[in-house]
């Protein structure tokens, strides 16, 4: 919870001093940053894929306090990023990150990451809340400013979220608001819960209902794991991803 305070503080802070905008979340999630040359492309609110073994298993300090990393100002210790719980290796080493901001929230940066034509600075383009990668999606509101979580208000829509050690790749965690499949999958490591920030900052341990919306197939690649559809007799899941999609965010 403490490193989630800490996060959405730092997220906060880069809002007030740009203007209301919102740090960007839309890094390639296959890219490397570490041995990317232009680097600066990919300026994010935290750089790296957890994908890509360079990047998870490197020193942490080469991507959480890399420049680029636009939260890393404000946010000088690298453990802030990582759940203790946590403890996949890549290259038997420990992964440098554990969290990912959601796909509603966020801003577009100077990088080749969509195809969606926006501006440096606008919202992002919110793939798979629809259920299929479209950007912009053309049916959910995203918030670009901290003065867009007019609905469903900042006490109500998460933005960083410990996600599944298995699933994580880019910084985006991507949410289906139809509730028929699972995109990326949450974290289950503190008994079935895991920990959930929120726009007004206030952070909570949420328990889930069914252990499906933190598993995903074990022989997956980490970091590539596809979507997964829910059962239509797994009622629980179905209840986890409402309660998830309420907190996201609302039809336009």
């Amino acid at each position: 919870m403490n490193n989630g305070r800490q996060l959405m503080l730092a997220w906060r802070m880069y809002a007030d001093d740009y203007n209301d905008v919102l740090a960007p979340n839309d890094y390639p999630y296959t890219t490397g940053f570490i041995a990317y040359a232009d680097k600066d492309k990919l300026a994010n609110w935290v750089v790296g894929t957890m994908q890509n073994a360079i990047d998870a298993g490197a020193d942490p300090a080469r991507t959480l306090l890399a420049p680029q990393t636009l939260l890393s100002p404000y946010v000088k210790q690298i453990s802030s990023y990582k759940c203790a719980a946590d403890k996949l290796l890549v290259q038997n080493r420990a992964r440098s990150r554990s969290y990912s901001m959601s796909n509603a929230v966020g801003s577009r940066s100077c990088g080749p990451q969509t195809g969606g034509g926006g501006r440096i600075g606008a919202p992002v383009g919110g793939g798979w809340l629809c259920g299929t990668w479209q950007d912009p999606d053309p049916s959910y509101v995203t918030f670009g400013k901290m003065g867009s979580f007019v609905a469903p208000g900042p006490a109500n829509t998460w933005v960083i979220m410990d996600e599944n050690p298995l699933s994580i790749n880019d910084a985006l965690f991507a949410v289906s608001m139809t509730a028929d499949n699972i995109v990326d999958f949450t974290s289950g490591l503190h008994a079935g819960a895991c920990g959930v920030s929120f726009a007004d900052g206030h952070s909570e341990l949420h328990k889930w209902k069914s252990e499906f919306v933190y598993t995903p197939d074990a022989s997956a690649q980490q970091g590539m794991v596809g979507a997964k559809p829910v059962p239509a007799s797994d009622n629980l899941a179905r209840q986890d991803m409402a309660w998830l999609g309420m907190r996201t965010t609302v039809h336009k």
